[in-house]
């Protein structure tokens, strides 16, 4: 919730606020920020471990290497079976880990069902989010805007 809390909860919370919006606006924001940003958040993770590092900008190594404390990796280690807990095991937070090893860990992640899994757990995020700015007086333009937003979450490759 960190990223959905700074990212886009606050930021849309203040331009709302300098633009005069009620106390139930406020809320009724925070109601489409908070899922919009998970989705993001979650579909960062995914690109973390699936994407490209010339499309991301970043090693998409890292949070392996890290042995970073993604849904991602909770579901695959939820969802994997023993041999594939030990093949996880054996690269998450490995300083060392190759792109052999990565390799390996996406083949796992994939077979065991955590990338579709937290791919469907942000476009529900980023479903809810598109439900709940429906609540919203906005116009068109800026109804517009957020929703193509709201798109762009769950479907960026950067």
């Amino acid at each position: 919730y960190k990223t959905a809390s700074y990212s886009f909860n606050a930021p849309m919370q203040t331009g709302a606020l300098l633009a005069g919006a009620s106390d139930m606006e406020i809320a009724t924001i925070q109601d489409v920020a908070m899922p919009l940003g998970v989705a993001f958040q979650l579909t960062d993770d995914l690109l973390g471990m699936f994407g490209k590092t010339s499309a991301t900008g970043k090693p998409v190594i890292t949070d392996l290497k890290e042995g970073k404390r993604t849904i991602l990796m909770f579901h695959g280690f939820e969802m994997a079976t023993s041999s594939q807990k030990k093949i996880l095991g054996l690269h998450f937070g490995n300083p060392d880990v190759t792109e052999q090893g990565r390799a390996e860990v996406k083949r796992v992640l994939e077979e065991c069902g955590a990338h579709a899994k937290t791919q469907a757990l942000a476009a529900q995020y980023a479903s809810q989010a598109g439900k709940n700015m429906a609540e919203l007086q906005l116009a068109p333009n800026a109804k517009s805007a957020l929703t193509d937003l709201i798109a762009f979450t769950v479907s960026r490759n950067s």
